[in-house]
């Protein structure tokens, strides 16, 4: 129990003077930590802000001295892109001896071939040797209208001498082959 000597109409005031007060310094100390809070949040403000203006300042002085820096560097890495695509241009209408020789092989049929010799290849010519064994005379013909079916204006040629035997004919033909 609660004694006190004061009437009951002054203890209610009393009461309500004390919860006043008490909410009171209680926003007091609300107010005082949010002003500590912003005020030690002020330097970090202050920092960031600067170092924000200096990397601006930065920037923008790089971007002045790189613009012909930068578009002489381009201008150099273009020219150099371009010499290497003008080498890889001609590096690939170079034609190799390897699908040259392909193709000869592809319409050779029944006939054996031993050897293969380029003795000249141009850009648009390749001169070749191909010897070898046909089991007959018709073979040996049928592989020499092969050749020169190829490519239009191949010239193909076989020497007569191939046409002593009937069976088993060494060969040796020389193709003027035209590369497509």
């Amino acid at each position: 129990m609660r004694h006190s000597f004061l009437p009951i109409q002054e203890q209610e005031k009393q009461k309500r003077a004390y919860r006043i007060h008490v909410t009171v310094v209680a926003l007091f100390l609300i107010s005082v930590a949010g002003l500590i809070g912003l005020s030690s949040l002020f330097p970090s403000f202050i920092a960031a802000y600067s170092e924000e203006h200096i990397q601006l300042s930065t920037v923008a002085s790089l971007k002045e001295n790189k613009d012909t820096s930068e578009s002489t560097r381009i201008q150099k890495e273009l020219q150099a892109d371009s010499a290497k695509i003008t080498a890889l241009a001609q590096v690939a209408t170079v034609v190799r001896p390897s699908a040259v020789i392909g193709r000869m092989i592809e319409v050779r049929g029944p006939v054996r071939i031993s050897s293969i010799a380029i003795s000249d290849i141009s850009t648009s010519t390749a001169v070749l040797v191909i010897q070898g064994i046909a089991p007959t005379r018709e073979a040996l013909v049928a592989f020499k209208t092969r050749l020169e079916g190829l490519s239009p204006g191949n010239k193909v040629e076989l020497p007569i001498a191939g046409f002593a035997k009937s069976r088993d004919l060494p060969f040796s033909i020389r193709v003027n082959h035209i590369l497509p």
